[in-house]
């Protein structure tokens, strides 16, 4: 296998970031009047592939190929969240082929900022290696394969919900397409978790968990189980990579940390078998001018 210089890695790693760039800007451009720029971005995208003389030849012309069925995929007909939905599994391959090629030659997480190996915290007076990573952020901007809703026990029709904190998120960016099928399952035990597809979002799947009770209350048991349930269905489905916001923390009534801790011994006490990142919401700092 040949190896990469620097100038190549720094390639791959800014080509893997203009991917998630650009399927951002296609799931925006769905509530906006902005597509067309959108679909520029697109055509943009395969220019700069083209010209990149410093990829590796192979990886070029693969993710140039997908890039392009992306490219053929949003100018194509039919509705508007069926063409950004194909043109995003696309680029997601694209950016899967990239990532792929930097863990090949030893540069695991280099195009992401959430390496676990940097997340440390205090226990017991010392410090202590996280096998996970907390970052601060927004749940769907993250690049994993699946991200999870911190959801109720399904037994209130969720079009009779408010749209707040992820779930409102959720069905701004990503349609009613997810909350249609969790409703579809039922009832759902607290700490329960039911799996359904992402809607207009680009992952293969939204995990939503029961982590509030009736009367709208997290505990450190719903939290705790709630982990346990979301990381069991990443087993079984064979997810690579998941992202949890801090359940129980919004309409739970949950202290932050104290939710954070729950989640964090939750995941202490499971071997677990897919990248975790926990996303901290937080705002983006307003820009003047």
């Amino acid at each position: 296998m040949d190896t990469l210089n620097e100038q190549q890695q720094a390639a791959l790693i800014a080509l893997a970031a203009a991917f998630a760039r650009v399927r951002r800007e296609l799931i925006e451009a769905l509530t906006t009047p902005f597509m067309s720029e959108a679909k520029l971005a697109v055509q943009a995208l395969q220019s700069s592939i083209q010209k990149d003389d410093l990829l590796p030849k192979a990886i070029r012309a693969e993710v140039l190929l997908k890039a392009q069925a992306a490219g053929r995929a949003i100018a194509g007909t039919g509705s508007t969240d069926e063409l950004v939905s194909q043109a995003n599994a696309w680029l997601r391959q694209a950016e899967g082929c990239v990532r792929g090629c930097l863990d090949r030659h030893g540069f695991p997480g280099t195009s992401t900022p959430s390496a676990p190996e940097q997340n440390r915290r205090l226990r017991g007076g010392s410090e202590t290696l996280l096998p996970f990573a907390i970052v601060e952020g927004d749940l769907l901007e993250q690049d994993v394969e699946v991200i999870v809703n911190a959801w109720n026990r399904n037994l209130i029709p969720w079009w009779l919900l408010l749209p707040q904190g992820v779930s409102g998120a959720i069905k701004r960016r990503g349609g009613y397409q997810p909350f249609i099928e969790v409703g579809r399952a039922g009832p759902i035990p607290l700490g329960g978790a039911v799996m359904t597809s992402a809607g207009r979002l680009p992952y293969r799947a939204i995990i939503h968990v029961a982590g509030i009770d009736l009367l709208w209350r997290a505990s450190e048991e719903s939290i705790r189980q709630s982990v346990l349930s979301v990381m069991e269905i990443v087993a079984t489905q064979g997810f690579g990579s998941v992202a949890f916001p801090v359940i129980g923390a919004g309409s739970g009534g949950f202290d932050e940390e104290a939710a954070l801790e729950a989640m964090c011994q939750a995941f202490e006490d499971r071997e677990l078998s897919a990248r975790v990142v926990i996303v901290r919401y937080r705002r983006p700092a307003h820009r003047s001018g």
